[in-house]
């Protein structure tokens, strides 16, 4: 078997889609026969002609040289792929947000998926999805039979396990945040719901003022982080840390009391599984993909009621019992997730498509 992998959007998408991108890749060279995994994409680091628009080169350029490859299938992990060519194709579903809720996505991006992406799913040999919830969601909203759909859930990086209290500190005193603090991860979007964090941060202070919250998170659309919290009038209560990379936010995670994590929509949610593999006790969505990944490892609650939110917040504060048995269940569960897994059950995927069990069609 020869599989393309296309990995032209790693860098230039989403930050879950793009580390869906290379620790697959990664996981994939680790575990696929060598040569059997072939990254594809416009630039000159991979196989495929090299362009210089990646878009353009997905749509009017990667066809034609598919058609030449002579490869068994490609596997498109990003929401796009060409609408046209003979190659069987296995294309990975993220979430349907853009579709069930489109308020919570730029505009374009809702355009672009309806183009692009239903039309794509409905001609591929299989789909891959993070979570039952997607699996469910692509069945009811894109009609594609459940037996074409295959879950494959992702996975914390290696960066996100324990971390010594002193090594912990070194990375807290170096970034100038406080130990002890809530954690909110994620861009600052809509869709992630920070809004109701700080709202609940605000109801918080109110019987504890010396809580705070670290956002770690690039900026994103429509939300400004700091119009939001001089709107709660919660200054130096809020800290916003950008650029953090995996080995100092599993170090602040060390540190912290809780990642509060209520998205109001997600294909999987991966801060939710690398907070729970450091040992961090998980405040998250009661409904979703979240609630299906955190399982009895979290305290969820209503996204949209931020007192619900301040009240599991204050649970973890207040009863050292409960923070303890969620550190050990979220331990449990983060443990049976691993990008090897993953790797392994997308090369079952691949494998199912060439010898003809994957179908084509809705």
């Amino acid at each position: 078997m020869r599989a393309g992998f296309d990995v032209s959007a790693a860098g230039s998408t989403s930050p879950g889609i793009g580390r869906y991108i290379v620790e697959l890749g990664e996981a994939l060279a680790r575990v696929a026969p060598a040569g059997s995994v072939i990254p594809v994409s416009h630039r000159s680091d991979a196989a495929g002609p090299a362009f210089p628009s990646r878009r353009a080169w997905t749509h009017l350029v990667l066809p034609g040289w598919l058609a030449r490859a002579g490869l068994d299938l490609v596997h498109y992990p990003a929401h796009d792929g060409p609408l046209v060519g003979r190659t069987p194709a296995v294309v990975t579903i993220h979430d349907l947000s853009w579709l069930t809720d489109p308020g919570l996505h730029r505009r374009r991006r809702v355009l672009r998926a309806r183009l692009v992406l239903g039309r794509l799913a409905r001609r591929a040999a299989a789909v891959i999805v993070p979570s039952e919830v997607t699996a469910g969601a692509v069945t009811a909203r894109l009609g594609i039979r459940r037996e074409r759909i295959h879950v494959t859930p992702l996975a914390p990086a290696a960066a996100f396990r324990p971390v010594e209290t002193d090594a912990a500190k070194s990375v807290t005193t170096r970034l100038d945040v406080q130990a002890g603090a809530f954690l909110f991860v994620g861009t600052i979007e809509p869709r992630k719901n920070l809004a109701a964090v700080l709202d609940a941060l605000a109801i918080h202070r109110r019987t504890e003022r010396a809580a705070r919250l670290i956002v770690v998170g690039e900026p994103g659309w429509e939300v400004s982080l700091p119009a939001e919290v001089r709107r709660r009038a919660l200054g130096s209560a809020v800290t916003w840390l950008r650029g953090i990379g995996d080995p100092d936010l599993a170090a602040i995670m060390s540190g912290a009391a809780a990642l509060v994590a209520p998205s109001l929509d997600e294909g999987f949610g991966l801060p939710v599984v690398e907070a729970m593999a450091v040992g961090l006790p998980v405040v998250t969505s009661e409904t979703g993909a979240q609630a299906e990944v955190a399982g009895d490892a979290a305290l969820t609650v209503d996204p949209r009621d931020p007192g619900a939110i301040a009240s599991a917040m204050r649970t973890l504060i207040d009863d050292a019992a409960v923070a303890a048995d969620l550190r050990a269940r979220g331990l449990a569960r983060a443990a049976t997730f691993s990008w090897a897994r993953t790797a392994r059950e997308t090369l079952a995927v691949y494998h199912s498509v060439v010898d003809g069990a994957g179908g084509t069609g809705s």
